[in-house]
């Protein structure tokens, strides 16, 4: 059976699972997690520096 190609749909080359697009995918899958939570901590310690002299003018009235 041959691959019929459609009209609109992504080349054969696009499309291959090959050994170099799994092990991309895999350090991906591994690495966006610690990524992401670096990147919260991060995000954290700046959100609680801009409030922290607001709560604690508040707090001394």
């Amino acid at each position: 059976m041959a691959k019929t190609r459609k009209k609109g749909s992504l080349s054969y080359h696009l499309t291959t699972v090959t050994p170099l697009s799994k092990t991309i995918a895999f350090l991906l899958f591994i690495a966006l997690p610690f990524i992401g939570f670096y990147l919260g901590m991060q995000y954290q310690k700046t959100a609680d520096s801009v409030t922290s002299p607001a709560t604690t003018i508040s707090q001394a009235k």
